[in-house]
């Protein structure tokens, strides 16, 4: 089993369960904020959710450069800064221009906090335990993830209560009497002051000095699209897309079902959490079966969960359907993770998971419209199958690579 880790290892970690519980756990009330409060048609509201993850991949890029020059504790606090600006922003939003500069902020603080923390946590690890440390990272990522839906679902049912009242009337003195929902206001202002905490963790995370030499654009490019690199940024592609089908489409579906409204929330938190439990194991069982093993059984059990999905019409099967998925959404992260650290150096290693980690967001991006146009003309029922039969080539195109450099690693040298 995983050893436990150094307080040099967790300091980082812990800094991301604040950031993930208190400020990122509000992207599932973005959508129906802005086509509540504004009007934002269902196009309008996925477009501001999805910017966030073009900006994030776009800036990804630049992330080395500024390494090189404050540092990576510097950066991660920047990266704090761009999380805790976007539900202030989003709190005093009058309409989708507003909506959209808190997606270019939340981008940009993703971005930075996500290259220099991977860096940092792949620096201070062993070779060998490339894959541990990348889990603990993810598990208290997407731990954060998971209090924060439940947290901020309890305090938008809450939202009648004296704190929630309290808070609304604040924000509307701030905005100028301008009138809020009290279950936003109550979710965006709360978000703020935890942004606090969130930046007080990060000051303490200790400071790890590497020399950082970014490649040029074309060099980084072609390494990692070689034959024997590219299926990390591909898997990653895929399997943040099922986040963005999470996120606009299974959400709305579950609510549409016969006491949907009722547990949806709970269907949710079953994905996060299954997400939380394979995370925290998948990178140490990585570094041991190796890495494309890890993912052919992440992938395995994503594509039953989606199958699952197509025909689910209960709480109790569409549970077992999210937290199928979640297999998937917590275990591919922290081997992905790992594998950047398997092909880097130190100097190297923020350019290397910027080019790797871009195409995850690109890929979010890209299942958001590809969801939205296909809703238009297929069932949900159909673009599960559909997804699933894709998780299903993943898996065999995993199964069968590992088989190949197995055999390679057991042929003598001629």
């Amino acid at each position: 089993m995983p050893q436990p880790a150094s307080r040099r290892h967790l300091l980082l970690p812990v800094t991301f369960f604040w950031v993930f519980f208190g400020l990122a756990s509000v992207q599932p009330f973005v959508v129906p904020y802005m086509r509540e409060e504004f009007g934002v048609s269902e196009l309008g509201a996925i477009t501001v959710l999805a910017s966030v993850y073009l900006v994030l991949g776009i800036a990804r890029f630049f992330v080395s450069h500024v390494i090189r020059r404050i540092g990576k504790k510097a950066t991660i606090l920047l990266g704090v800064c761009g999380y805790v600006l976007f539900p202030v922003i989003l709190l005093f939003s009058r309409g989708f221009v507003s909506a959209m500069f808190a997606s270019l902020s939340l981008g940009i603080g993703g971005a930075l906090l996500w290259t220099a923390s991977s860096a940092q946590v792949l620096d201070v690890s062993e070779k060998e335990a490339y894959g541990r440390a990348s889990g603990i990272l993810q598990f208290f990522t997407t731990s954060g993830i998971l209090f924060g839906t439940f947290f901020y679902g309890f305090l938008a049912r809450r939202s009648d209560g004296r704190y929630a009242q309290a808070l609304l009337k604040a924000v509307s003195q701030l905005a100028g009497g301008v009138e809020m929902d009290a279950r936003y206001a109550v979710v965006f202002a709360t978000a703020g002051v935890l942004g606090i905490v969130a930046l007080a963790s990060a000051a303490v995370v200790p400071r790890v000095r590497t020399e950082v030499k970014p490649p040029r654009f074309g060099e980084m490019l072609k390494f990692i699209t070689t034959r024997e690199r590219l299926f990390a940024p591909v898997i990653l592609m895929i399997q943040f897309g099922t986040y963005g089908i999470m996120l606009t489409m299974t959400n709305q579906y579950v609510k549409g079902q016969p006491g949907g409204e009722d547990y949806w929330v709970k269907v949710h938190a079953c994905y996060l959490g299954a997400g939380v439990a394979v995370s925290y194991i998948a990178g140490w069982i990585s570094d041991r079966i190796g890495r494309k093993n890890t993912l052919f059984a992440c992938f395995a059990f994503a594509a039953a969960g989606l199958f699952v999905f197509s025909f689910a019409r209960s709480f109790p099967m569409f549970a077992i359907a999210a937290g199928m998925l979640g297999v998937v959404f917590g275990g591919v992260q922290p081997v992905a993770l790992a594998y950047v650290g398997d092909i880097s150096t130190p100097e190297n290693r923020p350019s290397v998971h910027a080019f790797v980690y871009a195409w995850r967001d690109f890929g979010l991006v890209a299942t958001c419209y590809v969801r939205l146009g296909l809703s238009k003309h297929v069932s949900p029922q159909v673009c599960y199958v559909a997804f699933g039969g894709l998780f299903v080539a993943v898996a065999v195109w995993m199964f069968v690579s590992a088989r190949v450099e197995a055999r390679r690693a057991a042929t003598p040298p001629t």
